[in-house]
Formats: C-alpha cells, structure tokens, sequence
C-alpha cells in the first residue's frame, strides 16, 4: 500500500465484493486520470450483524428453501469479500502506479457522501448492473448551467465504457420522486452528479433507481 500524499481523493464505497468488483477499473482510471489517490471502503452493515442470530432472520433460497442465516456465517462472508476486494484493488492500483488504501467502516452510505461536500474528495459507489444490456454514461445536473468537468468527466468515461452518454438536465426539484422517475426510464451503466443533487434525491434512491454505479463530485480541476 502506497504512502498517502497531499492529493485528491476518490472513495470507493462498496458494501460487498460484488459491489467493489463493479467499479474497481473505473475508479484505476479515474485516478490516474484525475491524479486522485483512491480510499477503498468495505461497508459493515452493523444492522443486519446483529438480527443475524435473531430465530426469526431467515435466508431464502432460488428455490424457495429457507434457512437461518448467523452471525458467524456473515462474518465469514464479510472477510472473504474483504479479502478479494483489497487483492483486486491492489493489482489495478499497483498496474498504474496508484497510491491507495483500503479500509472497514460501519458508516452507511449516505455518511459517506459526506465526504463529497469536501475538498477534491469525488464518491464511486458500487452496484452490479445485472441488466445485460451496456446502457449509457447519465449525467445528471440541476440548474441552467452545465459544468464543464462534469461534461468532459462523463464524455470521457462513456469514450472508456465504449458506450453513448445521455444528459438529463433538471431545471428544480420539486419532487424528488419526479427525477428518479426520469432516471428508472433511463438505460444506465453509469450515473455522474454532482453532490448537493446527489444529497437532495439520497443516494440510496439513486442507487435502487439506477442499479448501476453512480459518481458523485463536488467538483472537478480538470479531466
């Protein structure tokens, strides 16, 4: 692991491997292109540790089949993802000469975000995309004004992806519900905004909404 310098920051939040394993190449390529330094965090759900070993918690298979879970079991598979996650990391980091570490947090999603409003600090969030279908780089903005980095971020990641990028641009928000309505009709393989959006709609909206990874920025020098 790289000794951490004076630089900007890009935070992956994953809350499994899968979730990682989503966005590991993006965020390689964002640092280096950014000259960011990667923060990579595992999060713990605390909640759902500790109703593992209620009797009433119970894992419900593709077959219909249920069984108790256990807050061994989930412990085990919490390690284990750890584990791929921090190799994997390491093997992108170390192939672009990136400086980076990784960390365990019981913080949620949303405490993260936090870290957004802050500095150069830019938030990847994990989410598997399970459609099958490549889906395009959304960029998502409020107001009259278009940010110039966030443009050249999202043309640069859909050039990346090999996909198109789609600008949905949002004049206010007066429901929330009204713009995630937008973005479920959106075909989505990657989703940018900036924080204070991000921050009204939640993130975990956005997440459920978009089922594929989102970038969340407060600002970008350049790209």
């Amino acid at each position: 692991m790289s000794d951490e310098k004076e630089q900007g920051q890009l935070i992956i939040s994953a809350q499994c491997f899968a979730d990682a394993n989503s966005v590991i190449e993006i965020a390689a390529f964002l640092a280096k292109t950014l000259e960011l330094r990667i923060k990579a965090y595992l999060l713990k759900d605390q909640n759902a540790f500790d109703a593992a070993d209620l009797p009433f918690t119970r894992a419900i298979s593709l077959s219909g089949g249920s069984s108790g879970i256990g807050g061994q079991a989930l412990q085990k598979a919490y390690n284990r993802d750890a584990q791929f996650y921090e190799k994997t990391l390491s093997r992108a980091a170390q192939s672009k000469a990136l400086n980076w570490s990784f960390h365990h947090t019981d913080d949620i999603p949303e405490t993260l975000l936090t870290l957004s409003s802050k500095g150069k600090s830019i938030i990847l969030y994990g989410f598997p995309k399970l459609n099958k279908s490549r889906g395009n780089v959304v960029l998502i903005e409020e107001g009259t004004h278009s940010s110039p980095q966030l443009n050249e971020l999202s043309k640069s990641l859909a050039h990346k992806l090999q996909v198109q990028t789609v600008f949905l641009k949002i004049e206010n928000i007066p429901y929330s519900t009204d713009v995630l309505e937008q973005l479920h009709k959106t075909n989505s393989a990657l989703v940018i905004m900036p924080y204070n959006l991000a921050k009204k709609l939640g993130i975990n909206n956005i997440l459920n909404t978009a089922r594929c990874p989102v970038i969340v920025s407060p600002h970008l020098a350049h790209v």
